[in-house]
């Protein structure tokens, strides 16, 4: 098999990073591979390359690879020519090879060594080289479920059960110190992450949640961030009443840093509260900041900016999905962008310095249920679905949707002009305005996609939504195929 030139191996990593593949790949590509003909100097490829979105090399320092989660190597000594003749270097079976537990952890390496969390939640940290285990931490306050340990200032960071946070000797896993944290939501399952001198860490699985920062010299909390606003705060209005006390919102995945910016990314999960993430009828309003990506001083903790990808969320849809950090050129300008999306099947592609739309996203009318108090519009990138999909047709047989814990019911991806409701449809069991199946078509010029602040809903927040741009214009056009009720 002949070797892939590194001229491609460059184009694929431009456009190829983490779970923004499929997004970036697709609407940028062309962009891309014109930029990369026309400025084949390798100096021209570095200024895309640096900083935050700098690939991982001999270590993958953090959960994600790099700062900007774009969970890439530059290491290209593997490759199509000699894959085929790689096999098992070492074996090391971590706690005994057990079979049991929740292992959701992603190991790290730093040095030449492997920090790895078990299912247990116990941290080991094994010589790549040689597949012998250093050191090992056992948790002392039972097994948990971990998604990474973060690694910095030669100490390698985990959480213990009953949110603590915990700081080990890199050299030799000794504890240096612990510390509790209680009063923002749970806070053992997510990754840590570690940056100049400060430590990341989400939460979960609470009835109102923060993002945090600690202190890594002693896990003092430095700053945090709500889900769900309180009284008083950026957003508190978006929740109809009291509603925002159990607004759920939690930030359960790590995020991304842009030093250069001075900015973290944090994406936040789905509105829990009022009985169900399925269930809006006893929290009107856009529900900030569930479903959001809200980008914030990485020093303070100030608000910066914020995207809701999905309005009053009642489908269990939140995209949780770390944000991935890019430098490309759009339209023949460098933009740095940040990626995320995740269940509703849309990637939304935004600049990272203001949170606008460089591809374009449109407010889109939806179908209404009133007893769902359900948001008027939800956004649609111009880029569409990276592919059709639908909402399974089920009966639920009670008043109230779905699980309170999952959702209702099942995504199924569906042929193009297949008839079905629209993946933004009520999910109630009788749905009052989408009673016959609906057909994926693409919708007509909207009207009203840019608001007069006279006339903007109630529970709406003024002047946060950035508008939506091409090449440097605001407009208002829908994409070219979109999931709409005919």
């Amino acid at each position: 098999m002949t070797r892939v030139p590194r001229s491609r191996r460059i184009l694929r990593r431009a456009f190829l990073k983490g779970a923004a593949a499929t997004a970036v790949g697709t609407v940028l590509v062309p962009e891309l591979t014109r930029t990369a003909l026309a400025n084949p100097d390798p100096a021209e490829r570095d200024e895309l390359f640096h900083g935050c979105t700098a690939a991982a090399a001999r270590d993958f320092p953090k959960i994600g690879g790099n700062l900007g989660n774009q969970n890439f190597t530059s290491l290209g000594k593997i490759g199509h020519h000699n894959i085929h003749r790689l096999g098992g270097a070492w074996l090391n079976r971590i706690e005994g090879g057990i079979t049991t537990g929740t292992n959701q952890s992603t190991a790290v390496a730093v040095d030449g060594v492997l920090y790895i969390e078990s299912a247990l939640g116990n941290v080991f940290a094994v010589d790549g080289k040689t597949g012998v285990t250093k050191w090992k931490y056992l948790q002392t306050r039972g097994a948990l479920t971990r998604r990474g340990v973060a690694v910095g200032d030669g100490k390698v960071f985990t959480h213990g059960k009953g949110n603590w946070i915990i700081a080990l000797d890199q050299a030799t896993g000794a504890m240096v110190w612990e510390k509790q944290i209680n009063g923002f939501g749970n806070m053992e399952k997510v990754a840590v992450t570690h940056h100049d001198g400060l430590l990341y860490c989400g939460t979960h699985d609470s009835s109102r949640c923060a993002a945090l920062a600690l202190d890594a010299t002693n896990g003092d909390v430095v700053w945090w961030l709500w889900g769900a606003p309180g009284p008083g705060e950026l957003g508190n209005d978006t929740w109809e009443g009291t509603s925002w006390q159990t607004g759920g919102a939690t930030p359960w995945m790590h995020p991304a840093i842009d030093p250069e910016l001075g900015l973290v990314y944090w994406t936040f999960g789905n509105a829990r509260g009022s009985r169900s993430s399925q269930d809006g009828s006893l929290r009107g309003g856009q529900n900030l900041f569930s479903s959001s990506i809200v980008a914030m001083d990485m020093k303070t903790g100030e608000y910066r900016w914020h995207f809701q990808s999905i309005h009053h969320g009642i489908w269990d849809m939140d995209n949780v999905m770390a944000p991935v950090l890019a430098d490309v050129r759009i339209h023949g300008h460098r933009r740095k962008i940040v990626i995320y999306g995740s269940k509703c099947g849309m990637y939304y592609i935004l600049d990272r310095r203001d949170g606008s739309a460089p591809l374009g996203i449109d407010e889109i009318p939806v179908p209404q249920d009133p007893r769902q108090k359900t948001w008027p519009t939800q956004p649609f990138p111009r880029q569409g679905t990276w592919t059709e999909h639908m909402i399974v047709d089920q009966p639920l047989g009670t008043a109230i949707p779905g699980d309170p814990n999952r959702a209702f019911p099942a995504t199924a991806v569906v042929p193009t002009g297949t008839t079905s409701r629209t993946a933004t449809a009520p999910g109630w069991s009788t749905p009052v305005s989408a009673t016959s199946p609906r057909r994926i078509r693409s919708p007509s010029r909207p009207t009203g996609c840019a608001r007069p602040a006279s006339t903007r809903p109630a529970g709406s927040l003024p002047s946060i939504r950035r508008p939506t741009e091409s090449g440097g214009r605001s407009t208002c056009r829908t994409s070219s195929r979109m999931a709409m009720a005919s």
